[in-house]
């Protein structure tokens, strides 16, 4: 499998667990619902090829910061983070 995309995005805080390990236990199912809508354009985009979704931290590693421009949501702590398309 080789890279097709990558994106830089500056993803709420609350939603990382749930992306990087599945755990939704600290979300109400409207925040899933919200974290799923905008995750769906990257998996459509993988699922064209039989490719999959990589979610991580890039290589320089951040603190969180407060941002009034997140990925989705209102102003929040977000990590940046970087999610990339293989196929």
């Amino acid at each position: 499998m080789r890279k097709s995309s990558e994106y830089d995005v500056k993803m709420p805080e609350y939603a990382m667990c749930y992306l990087i390990n599945g755990d939704s236990s600290g979300n109400e199912e409207a925040d899933i619902k919200i974290i799923d809508t905008y995750m769906r354009k990257f998996y459509d985009e993988a699922k064209k090829t039989d490719g999959h979704v990589v979610v991580g931290m890039p290589e320089d590693g951040h603190e969180p910061y407060f941002t009034s421009m997140p990925a989705f949501g209102l102003a929040c702590t977000v990590y940046d983070i970087r999610i990339t398309v293989f196929n």
